[in-house]
């Protein structure tokens, strides 16, 4: 006799066993008459020889068979080449049970009345099998034991989609499509779903010693024991969510750096490393990004609205996309001043608000180039400056050593050509030729409230003079 696990398919072992139940059939019907009667002389024979007739100590035949009251064989023992077998058929003719023996031990079949194997149990070579089909004789369930452990095969009729459930090292329960691929998998160390036949189309719920671990591909969410979260990607955690005494915290890793939310007692947002980076959606903006890059931005709206960098301890605000000009507000660091700067949609600044070297207020202005072309600063305590600079000198307001203001007019070079101050008696002008030398002085006079002018020669001589006496008389005097 044979099942599916022995070297014959269960075709094979079908069509044998219905060629044996044809035999048998023919032999029951054969033997039916003569084998009653050899068994019966053969049994007067046995008692006649027995020194004791209630005693016999064996019966030897080829072939024993048992007939019902219609004289229908309904059992039978025998031998065949696997030697030997023990068949049971129906009132109706139908062979029903055959016990026999195999390769591996014994072997027993069971057949509806229909003829089609239903149910076997046999001895295979790793330890036993038990298995029942339907009645089409398709095999719907196996279970099988072997040195590894005890195996249950549930199948559909077409034979693709199956339940198996295996106690061994691992114990497990797989179930497989029809295609024969496993679908879902229970097992003591863990739970797979697989959507595909690659490993990164697989789904692992695994416990670990501080939680459970949810793993597709070579990414796994670990569900810490003590609350929390880790989000890992090769290996290297990218993201971790805890909640310890009160406090929560949220930290986003990369290679190059890392972000981390605190709430609690004290809330923060820190980034550490080069380039990592936070992104928060709301408000009129898509969304702003934080960051830990040196050259990048470390807070930045998506439509570039706002940029605060931090560079070498200097912290730098950008306000604007550029489109129309910019503001840029940077922190002193290093000796470099703090400043304010307005730029232009080319990044050109053309003003500025910062401080001078010995930290007094200063505001430039510059033109479409760059260059500065007016500047106001503290010259200082009490005293400022403006200086206006054009293709043909400066324009320089400032205020005099005793704190009187003063304007004056200076080439390209830096010579004073004119200057006009307000003294303690009143106005004063100077003019100056090429050389910066003095020729017209015009003013207050020294013994008067009139006015008074000199003009002198190159070399800086008086050779007119003009005002007004003390007694109001006016008065001309040419050298």
């Amino acid at each position: 006799m044979n099942h599916s696990h022995t070297p014959l398919s269960v075709d094979a072992r079908l069509e044998r066993l219905e060629s044996q139940l044809k035999v048998a059939n023919t032999r029951a019907r054969r033997y039916r008459y003569g084998m009653t009667t050899t068994l019966g002389c053969l049994g007067i024979f046995v008692l006649l020889g027995a020194n004791d007739i209630t005693r016999l100590d064996a019966i030897r035949t080829h072939r024993l068979e048992v007939l019902d009251a219609e004289g229908r064989v309904v059992l039978s023992a025998g031998t065949d080449a696997g030697g030997g077998r023990l068949d049971v058929w129906s009132p109706t003719g139908e062979n029903l049970m055959r016990l026999g023996s195999n390769d591996h031990g014994g072997d027993l079949a069971v057949w509806n009345t229909d003829g089609v194997n239903v149910a076997g149990a046999w001895a295979t070579d790793g330890g036993g099998s038990l298995a029942a089909w339907d009645g089409q004789g398709k095999r719907a369930v196996t279970l099988a034991g072997s040195e590894a452990g005890g195996t249950m095969t549930l199948e559909t009729p077409d034979g693709h989609t199956k339940i198996v459930m295996q106690a061994a090292a691992t114990p497990s329960i797989a179930f497989t499509d029809t295609q024969g691929h496993q679908r879902l998998t229970l097992g003591v160390d863990a739970i797979a779903f697989a959507a595909g036949t690659d490993d990164s189309d697989t789904l692992r719920l695994q416990p670990s010693d501080d939680g459970g671990n949810l793993i597709a591909g070579d990414t796994t969410l670990r569900l810490l024991a003590l609350g929390g979260l880790d989000i890992q990607q090769g290996g290297q955690r990218v993201l971790r969510a805890q909640a310890i005494d009160g406090e929560t915290a949220l930290t986003l890793s990369a290679p190059h750096g890392t972000a981390t939310i605190q709430a609690g007692v004290a809330s923060a947002i820190t980034l550490a490393g080069g380039t990592a980076t936070l992104n928060l959606a709301g408000g009129d903006t898509e969304s702003v990004m934080m960051a830990s890059d040196p050259d990048a931005a470390i807070i930045s709206t998506s439509d570039n609205a706002l940029s605060l960098y931090a560079s070498h301890g200097a912290g730098r605000m950008v306000l604007g996309n550029g489109e129309s000009g910019q503001v840029r507000l940077t922190g002193g660091v290093d000796g470099l001043a703090a400043a304010v700067d307005v730029l232009a949609a080319d990044g050109t600044r053309i003003a500025t608000l910062s401080t001078t070297k010995g930290g007094m207020g200063l505001v430039a202005v510059s033109d479409q180039t760059g260059k500065p072309v007016a500047l106001l600063h503290a010259a200082g305590p009490n005293r400022g400056r403006l200086s206006v600079h054009g293709p043909g000198g400066t324009a320089v307001a400032d205020a005099a050593a005793d704190g009187t203001p003063e304007f004056a007019l200076m080439t390209p070079d830096g010579r004073t050509t004119a200057a006009l101050a307000a003294t303690v008696r009143g106005g004063a002008l100077n003019l100056m030729n090429a050389d910066g030398t003095p020729v017209v002085l015009a003013g207050i006079t020294a013994d008067g409230p009139g006015g008074a002018a000199t003009f002198q020669n190159g070399e800086g001589l008086t050779v007119v003079a003009i005002g007004s006496t003390k007694a109001n008389v006016g008065r001309v005097v040419v050298d």
